[in-house]
Protein backbone atom coordinates (compact mmCIF):
# COMPACT_ATOMS: atom_id res chain seq x y z
CA UNK A 1 0.00 0.00 0.00
CA UNK A 2 2.84 2.38 0.86
CA UNK A 3 4.53 1.60 -2.46
CA UNK A 4 1.36 2.47 -4.44
CA UNK A 5 0.91 5.70 -2.50
CA UNK A 6 4.56 6.61 -3.10
CA UNK A 7 4.22 5.92 -6.84
CA UNK A 8 1.06 8.06 -7.05
CA UNK A 9 2.78 10.92 -5.22
CA UNK A 10 5.80 10.79 -7.54
CA UNK A 11 3.54 10.67 -10.60
CA UNK A 12 1.57 13.68 -9.37
CA UNK A 13 4.77 15.62 -8.75
CA UNK A 14 6.10 14.81 -12.23
CA UNK A 15 3.00 15.99 -14.06
CA UNK A 16 2.03 19.02 -11.95
CA UNK A 17 3.51 22.42 -12.85
CA UNK A 18 5.83 23.72 -10.15
CA UNK A 19 5.98 27.45 -10.89
CA UNK A 20 5.50 29.99 -13.67
CA UNK A 21 8.34 31.17 -15.89
CA UNK A 22 8.52 34.22 -18.16
CA UNK A 23 10.21 34.85 -21.48
CA UNK A 24 10.44 37.83 -23.81
CA UNK A 25 9.87 36.64 -27.36
CA UNK A 26 9.57 39.13 -30.24
CA UNK A 27 8.32 41.99 -28.12
CA UNK A 28 5.84 40.05 -25.96
CA UNK A 29 6.21 38.74 -22.43
CA UNK A 30 4.99 35.15 -22.32
CA UNK A 31 4.24 33.50 -19.00
CA UNK A 32 3.91 29.73 -18.85
CA UNK A 33 4.41 26.86 -16.46
CA UNK A 34 7.33 24.44 -16.57
CA UNK A 35 6.60 20.97 -17.85
CA UNK A 36 8.23 17.97 -16.20
CA UNK A 37 7.84 14.63 -17.95
CA UNK A 38 9.47 11.24 -18.10
CA UNK A 39 12.14 12.51 -20.52
CA UNK A 40 13.20 15.43 -18.32
CA UNK A 41 12.23 18.97 -17.33
CA UNK A 42 11.39 21.53 -19.97
CA UNK A 43 11.46 25.28 -19.56
CA UNK A 44 7.81 26.26 -20.20
CA UNK A 45 4.53 24.87 -21.46
CA UNK A 46 4.04 24.89 -25.23
CA UNK A 47 0.87 26.99 -24.88
CA UNK A 48 1.37 30.20 -22.85
CA UNK A 49 -1.09 31.14 -20.13
CA UNK A 50 -0.87 34.92 -20.59
CA UNK A 51 0.64 37.17 -23.25
CA UNK A 52 1.45 40.75 -22.34
CA UNK A 53 2.61 42.87 -25.27
CA UNK A 54 5.70 44.95 -24.57
CA UNK A 55 4.15 48.04 -26.17
CA UNK A 56 2.60 51.26 -25.03
CA UNK A 57 -0.57 52.94 -26.23
CA UNK A 58 -1.39 56.44 -27.41
CA UNK A 59 -5.10 57.21 -27.11
CA UNK A 60 -6.34 60.16 -29.09
CA UNK A 61 -9.39 62.24 -28.24
CA UNK A 62 -9.53 64.44 -31.31
CA UNK A 63 -12.22 66.96 -32.18
CA UNK A 64 -10.87 66.91 -35.74
CA UNK A 65 -12.78 64.17 -37.56
CA UNK A 66 -10.90 64.22 -40.87
CA UNK A 67 -7.30 64.62 -39.66
CA UNK A 68 -4.40 62.43 -40.76
CA UNK A 69 -2.10 61.02 -38.07
CA UNK A 70 1.66 60.97 -38.70
CA UNK A 71 4.26 59.38 -36.41
CA UNK A 72 7.87 60.42 -37.09
CA UNK A 73 6.72 61.72 -40.48
CA UNK A 74 5.04 58.46 -41.57
CA UNK A 75 1.27 58.21 -42.12
CA UNK A 76 -0.42 55.79 -39.69
CA UNK A 77 -4.14 56.53 -40.04
CA UNK A 78 -6.81 59.15 -39.53
CA UNK A 79 -8.50 60.54 -36.46
CA UNK A 80 -11.91 59.21 -37.44
CA UNK A 81 -10.94 55.51 -37.35
CA UNK A 82 -7.70 55.24 -35.37
CA UNK A 83 -8.29 56.26 -31.76
CA UNK A 84 -5.59 54.01 -30.22
CA UNK A 85 -2.05 53.51 -31.48
CA UNK A 86 0.06 50.66 -30.09
CA UNK A 87 3.78 51.41 -30.34
CA UNK A 88 7.05 49.99 -29.01
CA UNK A 89 8.62 51.97 -26.15
CA UNK A 90 10.39 55.13 -27.26
CA UNK A 91 10.00 58.80 -28.15
CA UNK A 92 7.83 59.76 -31.12
CA UNK A 93 6.92 62.95 -32.97
CA UNK A 94 3.15 62.87 -33.42
CA UNK A 95 1.45 65.20 -35.87
CA UNK A 96 -2.15 65.59 -36.93
CA UNK A 97 -2.66 67.20 -40.30
CA UNK A 98 -5.84 68.39 -41.95
CA UNK A 99 -5.78 69.35 -45.63
CA UNK A 100 -1.92 69.12 -45.66
CA UNK A 101 -1.64 71.64 -42.82
CA UNK A 102 -0.25 70.63 -39.42
CA UNK A 103 -2.83 71.49 -36.77
CA UNK A 104 -1.29 69.55 -33.86
CA UNK A 105 2.30 68.56 -33.12
CA UNK A 106 3.59 66.85 -29.98
CA UNK A 107 6.65 64.85 -28.93
CA UNK A 108 5.41 61.84 -26.98
CA UNK A 109 7.28 59.29 -24.86
CA UNK A 110 5.67 55.84 -24.89
CA UNK A 111 6.52 53.39 -22.08
CA UNK A 112 5.80 49.66 -22.21
CA UNK A 113 2.46 48.80 -20.65
CA UNK A 114 1.47 52.48 -20.22
CA UNK A 115 -1.19 54.57 -21.98
CA UNK A 116 -0.67 58.20 -23.01
CA UNK A 117 -3.93 60.14 -23.36
CA UNK A 118 -3.84 63.08 -25.78
CA UNK A 119 -6.67 65.56 -26.20
CA UNK A 120 -6.52 67.37 -29.52
CA UNK A 121 -8.62 70.49 -29.85
CA UNK A 122 -7.95 72.40 -33.03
Amino acid sequence: MKRVLLMLTIAAMLFAPVSASAAIIRGAVIIGAPVVSYWGPYWWAPVPYYVYPATGTIKLDAKVKDGDIFINGAYVGNTQHDKSLHLPPGTYDLQIREHNETIYSQRVYVAAGQTVHLRVEA
